[in-house]
């Protein structure tokens, strides 16, 4: 599912307080309705998305439309799951997953 509801969106990036030295990681990128939010308020953000497609999307939509953005987005096509997490260096996380692999997810996160 994609999230569009604006006031839903800028409360969830919202309810962290992102600085301009955070490195985000978003997890379930999709199209980037949340990203661009995110990208807004910090330093870094790591977009991983295993869809092709939604990652191409993303890439697309931010360095055409928010150019002013675009140094801080690293898109990453890959399975969470089965990739090495991008950095040591990220302080927040937001996902959008399916609920199938929120354990697995979890568990992973919490290992690494």
């Amino acid at each position: 599912h994609i999230l569009r509801n604006d006031k839903l969106l800028q409360k969830i990036v919202d309810s962290v307080d992102l600085t301009e030295s955070d490195t985000v990681l978003e997890i379930g990128a999709g199209s980037g309705n949340l990203t661009l939010r995110i990208l807004e308020q910090c330093g870094k953000l790591y977009a991983v998305d295993i869809d092709a497609k939604m990652t191409h999307i993303l890439h697309k939509r931010v360095h055409r439309y928010y150019p002013a953005l675009a140094s801080k987005l690293h898109c990453i096509l890959g399975n969470i799951l089965t990739m090495q997490m991008p950095h040591d260096d990220v302080r927040f996380i937001f996902s959008n997953v399916p609920y199938q692999i929120s354990s697995e997810l979890i568990f992973k996160l919490l290992s690494s």
